[in-house]
């Protein structure tokens, strides 16, 4: 019996442009909390209000590494503190030389840098003690133009705009109103969702990130419309290669 070819194609194009209705949920990250299209869902952590506009300085965290330079005994060397710094435990300790185990954590860096210094001065006088976590990144990810990590300076925070602008900026297939920002507090992580493009565009672009938040810049429809169809096509083609070779052979 000879193989109906223009049957076959014809069914199998339409079971995979129908299953191709499904592709925007596998391109986009957070789609299951974001079910609405228009704001995450409300059981998430973290909401706008927390991404102020306003600049705070650092807090140490456990598991931070810090520069400890401690100046005026030691002819402005380190004093024994390991290069790549010291290490902040989980409990919010960190060991130094002549001070021993301090706790840091929870402390801006000046205040860190007040406390040992305080305490080292019990064993050298007139010593003067910088603390600074050198370390601090966000990372911006998704359709920019440079996606990765995004070194910070001035305190550690950085406006949304800026982050962005530091990635190069907006691909073309870049949604400007779905831009999600990550944020870790303590043992939870929050999510937000926020647009450069409405209303509140303005107010947005001057969002605070903190060191370790991520920012993910969603694909806007018309690039999540072509990657579906490339994706249909591509998977037709591969299906089709050996119905070709049926056909054929039955001629």
């Amino acid at each position: 019996m000879q193989l109906n070819f223009k049957f076959l194609i014809s069914g199998v194009v339409a079971s995979f442009v129908l299953s191709g209705c499904a592709s925007k949920q596998e391109l986009l990250l957070f789609n299951d909390l974001d079910k609405n299209n228009t704001a995450v869902d409300s059981s998430m952590v973290l909401d706008s209000t927390e991404l102020t506009g306003t600049s705070h300085p650092y807090i140490i965290k456990p598991y931070d590494r810090l520069s400890v330079k401690i100046y005026g005994a030691f002819e402005n060397e380190s004093s024994g503190v390991p290069e790549n710094g010291a290490l902040v435990d989980e409990r919010g300790y960190v060991i130094l030389p002549v001070v021993g185990k301090i706790k840091v954590a929870n402390l801006t860096e000046s205040e860190a840098s007040a406390k040992i210094q305080k305490k080292i001065r019990k064993s050298i006088v007139d010593a003067i003690v910088a603390v600074e976590v050198p370390d601090k990144k966000v990372y911006v990810l998704g359709d920019v133009k440079k996606p990765g990590p995004i070194n910070l300076t001035n305190g550690g925070e950085i406006p949304l705009l800026s982050a962005i602008g530091s990635a190069g900026g907006f691909m073309d297939s870049g949604a400007k109103n779905a831009i999600y920002i990550v944020r870790r507090e303590g043992s939870s992580a929050g999510l937000v969702k926020l647009s450069l493009s409405g209303s509140n565009s303005l107010a947005n672009s001057f969002k605070m990130l903190k060191p370790g938040d991520i920012v993910y810049i969603a694909p806007n429809s018309a690039k999540v419309t072509t990657m579906s169809k490339l994706e249909v096509f591509k998977a037709v083609g591969v299906a089709l290669s050996p119905v070709a070779t049926a056909a054929a052979l039955s001629k």
